[in-house]
C-alpha cells in the first residue's frame, strides 16, 4: 500500500512538473502576489484580480502605497501628472494647485470613496484626487 501511493505521488509530481515546464501551469508565491497587487494599485485588472487570493468577499491587497515622485508636469487643463521613480503615472481628477507635491517627496496614495485614489505629500497640505494612468 506505501510503494503504491509513492508511485501514485511520483506520477503527480511528475504531471505537476511536465505542466510547470510547458506552461500549462504557473505558481506564484505569495511575496510575487504582494508585488502583483502593490505594481497594479489603482488599475482595474479584473482577470489578474481572478487569480489573486481573496478571504471572503475581500480582495487582499495594499489599501495604500507609498511612492516617490520622479516629476511633476502641468497640463494644459490645469490638471497636474505625476510620474513615480517606478515609473507609475497618476493624474489628477480636479483642477487644483500642486505646489505641496516635488520631485523628489514621498507620497501615499491610498484608496478613496467611490473608487477613487488620494494623493497626500509628505509635505502637508491638501490631498489630491487622481486616477492611474497607463
Amino acid at each position: 500500500e506505501a510503494y503504491a501511493r509513492l508511485a501514485c505521488y511520483d506520477s503527480a509530481a511528475a504531471g505537476l512538473r511536465q505542466a510547470q515546464s510547458d506552461g500549462s501551469l504557473i505558481a506564484i508565491d505569495r511575496q510575487q502576489v504582494e508585488t502583483i497587487q502593490r505594481e497594479s494599485f489603482g488599475f482595474s485588472l479584473p482577470s489578474v484580480a481572478s487569480l489573486l487570493p481573496r478571504f471572503g468577499d475581500r480582495e487582499v491587497g495594499p489599501e495604500t502605497v507609498e511612492l516617490q515622485v520622479a516629476s511633476v508636469s502641468a497640463r494644459a487643463d490645469r490638471r497636474a501628472t505625476f510620474v513615480m521613480a517606478d515609473g507609475q503615472r497618476w493624474t489628477q481628477i480636479e483642477a487644483r494647485s500642486a505646489r505641496n507635491v516635488r520631485p523628489g517627496d514621498t507620497v501615499h496614495i491610498r484608496r478613496a470613496a467611490m473608487g477613487s485614489f488620494m494623493l497626500v505629500s509628505s509635505r502637508g497640505g491638501a490631498g489630491h484626487r487622481v486616477r492611474r494612468e497607463e
